[in-house]
């Protein structure tokens, strides 16, 4: 596993490598105002997964964002072949990293964080 998108200015990539290994990615797009970002390809490798690793990598993917002054970060939950978790738990983990649901259904659920400080005004991000 490497990432496979390159660094644009629009796009950050933030991988894991362990003793020379990707063991974990994902990536940031930004909107064309470099406002918003949508995080996605969250991969962990099957024989790092189930160590925290996951945590780390979004814990520190929220991080970046927020020191890029990104307003929000979504994504998007649904399955997909190889997932180490169904939907539903892969739900409530995003949900205990702080991202909400703004819709979706049993099959896929689009989350949002806001990452903005605590004083200033919230909106949805949609």
């Amino acid at each position: 596993m490497r990432p496979q998108v390159r660094e644009t200015e629009l796009v950050k990539p933030i991988s894991f490598v362990y003793k020379g290994q990707h063991i974990a990615c994902c990536y940031i797009q930004l909107d064309k105002d470099k406002e918003y970002g949508y995080l996605y390809g969250v991969q962990v490798h099957k024989d790092h997964r189930r160590k925290g690793l996951g945590t780390l990598l979004l814990t520190y993917a929220i991080s970046t964002a927020r020191a890029m002054h990104l307003k929000g970060l979504g994504l998007t939950v649904s399955p997909w072949d190889d997932q180490p978790m169904n939907t539903v738990e892969l739900y409530d983990w995003y949900y205990t990293l702080g991202f909400r649901s703004v819709g979706g259904d049993q099959s896929a659920w689009l989350m949002t964080i806001d990452l903005r400080p605590s004083g200033e005004q919230r909106l949805p991000l949609t």
